[in-house]
């Protein structure tokens, strides 16, 4: 099981293939529709991507990043970007 700890210190277990959108789905299925990307630690990543690959960390500092996080709003003019190009 991969430990997961939330930014409010809750720690929650996964299973080792898990992704932050899974964490998210978890908690609330409106919170995984809103989520654009996941943070652990200070490095932005793909929230689709699993946990455990993007980290050997235990548990995982996971911070999930949605419209409300300035963080986000970089995540989706890149993302736009590419989409342009």
């Amino acid at each position: 099981m991969l430990q997961v700890q939330l930014p409010d210190g809750t720690l929650v277990e996964h299973p080792e293939n898990a992704t932050a959108m899974d964490v998210a789905e978890k908690i609330g299925s409106r919170l995984a529709k809103a989520v654009v990307a996941a943070k652990i630690g200070d490095r932005i990543v793909d929230a689709t991507r699993p946990l455990a690959e993007l980290t050997d960390q235990s548990p995982v500092p996971l911070k999930l990043l949605t419209e409300r996080d300035a963080e986000a709003l970089d995540v989706l003019r890149h993302s736009s970007a590419h989409i342009m190009a």
